[in-house]
């Protein structure tokens, strides 16, 4: 060996000897993941939720538990998860109603990029509805009728949502703000309770989600329009709000999970190709159907993308009908 090769052979020796090991990458999901849902048990995200907890809990091989955070428009939930390392390990429900609620209070921050998508779930799309059996909704059909009662009325006809910010919500604000129609929303907690009121006559109008499509179908509620571009194929005989004179006007629950900003690309890619499966399961479809949910599914970046969308678009509505928080 020559000696000008010795330096050469030392520097690498000693490179080899000294340098770190970069360490293994550790396999996902090691541990539980705890999936947020920040709105209260029983309610249409939280038995989502559940169904496709208990699916990823197997394909997983580690527990994925559910866990109910609810409370300021979903927003004690969202930002935990948002304050969360974000390493796959906490994820959450997000819904359209704790989107909307980030233009109604003041937090830290952006809600647009606080999050990692991971999965758009299923469109939910809105359903104006009334009780057929309170007197002055009896021979209310359609909206255009709704709309005349309303102005003969301005100061009796209340309708009510799950909350301030939700879809039914947001979608009666739209349609106030197209037709000049005054209406007072009485904004609950929760759908659940929302809805027991519609069912016992203290509130003649619904605005929520087809979940209540098994109401509608036994005589409780009759839907007069849907928020969809085209009619539903389970609500054949309903109108969309396009077709009753609001052009544009689509409306519905933007739904989906998601964990902080900042996830490794190679765990994102995990859940949302588990997610994907899970969601497109014959037994999984079938027990979503039954809880009143079409299921469906777009990847993470599409979530991501509509989340931004659908904040911007509501929130002119918000800023427009000046809605404040409850």
């Amino acid at each position: 060996m020559t000696p000008r090769l010795l330096p050469a052979l030392a520097l690498l020796v000693s490179t080899a000897i000294f340098s770190p090991i970069a360490p293994a990458q550790e396999p996902f999901p090691s541990r539980p993941i705890r999936l947020v849902v920040p709105s209260s048990a029983g309610g249409p995200g939280d038995v989502v939720s559940r169904i496709i907890a208990n699916d990823l809990s197997t394909r997983l091989g580690q527990m994925v538990i559910v866990e109910n955070r609810p409370g300021a428009g979903n927003a004690i939930g969202q930002d935990f998860v948002a304050n969360a390392a974000p390493d796959g390990y906490t994820l959450v429900h997000i819904a359209s109603q704790g989107i909307l609620n980030y233009h109604l209070i003041n937090r830290p921050f952006d809600f647009r990029t606080a999050f990692t998508g991971i999965a758009q779930l299923y469109p939910q799309h809105a359903m104006l509805a009334v009780n057929p059996k309170v007197p002055s909704m009896a021979n209310i059909t359609n909206v255009a009728q709704l709309i005349a009662y309303a102005k003969a009325n301005p100061t009796t006809l209340n309708y009510t949502s799950s909350g301030v910010g939700s879809s039914g919500h947001m979608m009666l604000e739209k349609i106030k703000l197209m037709s000049g129609a005054p209406m007072q929303h009485i904004p609950y907690k929760g759908a659940a309770p929302a809805f027991q009121d519609v069912i016992a006559g203290r509130i003649p109008v619904w605005g929520g989600t087809m979940y209540y499509l098994p109401q509608v179908k036994a005589g409780q509620i009759r839907a007069i329009a849907v928020g969809s571009a085209k009619r539903q194929p389970d609500l054949p005989d309903v109108p969309t709000l396009i077709e009753q004179g609001f052009p544009g006007l689509v409306a519905g629950s933007l739904i989906g999970y998601a964990g902080p900003a900042g996830m490794p690309r190679h765990i994102t890619v995990r859940l949302e190709s588990e997610f994907k499966t899970t969601i497109n399961k014959p037994d999984v479809v079938e027990k979503m159907a039954k809880a009143g949910v079409i299921v469906g599914y777009a990847d993470g970046t599409t979530f991501s993308n509509a989340i931004s969308d659908y904040y911007d678009y509501w929130g002119k509505v918000i800023r427009e009908s000046g809605i404040k928080a409850d």
